[in-house]
């Protein structure tokens, strides 16, 4: 969480996106597959986001390793940490029902319900972190097309199995921005 403490509700203990551990983990899972398993002709990713199902799990994710994509990103790590670390602990202690329908009232006047625009008009910061939540999507989306196409196999087909919108917005998926990667999206529908 912003404040560097471990989530208290979550579906599952989710790993940093971010993480070269992880990625590398991945990729040498990926390649393993495609050689074992010749026969295959695609392989479906669930999760490659950070899954809303849980007001915490949105707010995850601000591991070391994501500093230098933020960096990158041109963001300064430590400003958006502290605004998302505030609109936690509101979200989290102080939200009343009358912010629940102007928030959702938000949303619903933006085409579409997106939530990211409507949340970055609240705060420019917020908007950033939605869109490093999305390069670190992104990112992992690409490294296993990476590991298919370096494993010989860019046949095979990669599927992202995510939340439609506005939790998309949330939830850092970018289906337009990984597109060119990801020759399926599932989303999910409940």
């Amino acid at each position: 969480l912003p404040d560097g403490s471990a989530p208290g509700k979550r579906v599952a203990a989710n790993a940093s996106l971010a993480a070269p551990e992880v990625q590398a983990y991945q990729r040498a899972m990926i390649t393993d597959l495609v050689r074992q398993y010749p026969q295959v002709n695609g392989f479906r990713f669930d999760w490659p986001e950070y899954p809303p199902y849980e007001i915490d799990s949105i707010f995850t994710d601000f591991n070391p390793a994501v500093v230098p994509v933020a960096v990158e990103l041109g963001l300064v790590f430590t400003d958006l940490q502290a605004e998302v670390g505030r609109a936690y602990d509101y979200l989290k202690g102080h939200l009343v029902d009358q912010d629940v329908q102007r928030i959702a009232d938000g949303v619903a006047a933006y085409p579409g319900g997106c939530a990211a625009e409507f949340i970055n008009d609240q705060s420019e910061l917020l908007g950033d972190w939605l869109k490093l939540k999305r390069a670190l999507s992104d990112r992992l989306l690409r490294s296993f097309r990476a590991a298919l196409d370096d494993a010989g196999r860019s046949d095979v087909e990669l599927v992202a199995h995510a939340f439609p919108p506005p939790w998309s917005d949330l939830s850092g998926i970018d289906f337009s921005g990984s597109a060119d990667v990801v020759d399926h999206f599932c989303v999910k529908l409940y």
